[in-house]
């Protein structure tokens, strides 16, 4: 009877001790398994968040480049405007210059060594309607020289009637005078070239130099002259 009972013990304390480890397995496993939803929902949290603030700096970087590229464009925009009222007073400028011409007595005595008087304007006005020609604004190898040889001249008469004229040196004159020819090209648009292709015909060396030289002296690259000039 007492062995009876002591095996009924040892029964009801196994089966008391395997509930528990059960037990105790089912905790664990629930707990690890809780662990590994919390894991998750902080980890979609976190990517939820880094996703929010990833999107709000594009978000503010965008504004920012529209702000500025609408600021670039108002400016380069007022440069083109100063640029066509600086061509139509050039204009104005050289139609009093061809009604001076035609009254040589309103303009003084020749004085033909010196670029001064009417020696010097009439050299000036044959150079500028010979720097009209691509041929020789587009001459690469252009010196003060071959211009000299064409306008059947010298060399120190022709540096002094353009820096008398223009305040420029020769080199100075010649770039501006490309550079003009460059920015009227650009502005075409029957047939439409490009920078490069306007570079080599106005008698740039390189594009490099040509891109350089327009920023430089209008405030703007080619293409953004073009496209301020698109603007309406």
């Amino acid at each position: 009877m007492y062995a009876d009972s002591t095996v009924l013990a040892e029964k009801n304390y196994e089966k008391e001790f395997s509930d528990q480890v059960i037990l105790k397995a089912r905790q664990e496993i629930y707990e690890a398994q809780k662990k590994i939803r919390d894991d998750k929902i902080r980890a979609s949290r976190n990517y939820i968040t880094g996703l929010a603030v990833i999107l709000a700096l594009i978000a503010v970087i965008a504004v920012m480049m529209t702000l500025n590229a609408r600021r670039l464009r108002k400016k380069n925009r007022s440069l083109f405007e100063r640029l066509k009222d600086r061509d139509m007073q050039a204009k104005e400028i050289n139609r009093l210059r061809g009604l001076l011409q035609e009254h040589p007595a309103n303009m003084g005595n020749g004085n033909g060594g010196n670029g001064k008087g009417k020696n010097g304007d009439d050299l000036y006005l044959r150079l500028s309607e010979l720097m009209e020609d691509p041929k020789v604004y587009g001459d690469t190898k252009l010196t003060r020289k071959s211009l000299a040889d064409k306008l059947f001249t010298n060399e120190k008469y022709l540096r002094e009637t353009i820096l008398q004229r223009t305040g420029l040196t020769f080199s100075e004159y010649l770039t501006g005078i490309r550079l003009n020819h460059a920015r009227r090209l650009l502005l075409c648009t029957a047939p439409k070239h490009t920078p490069q292709e306007i570079a080599h015909a106005c008698g740039f060396g390189g594009f490099s130099t040509f891109y350089r030289l327009f920023k430089n002296f209008y405030g703007m690259t080619p293409e953004q002259f073009r496209s301020s000039a698109d603007e309406k």
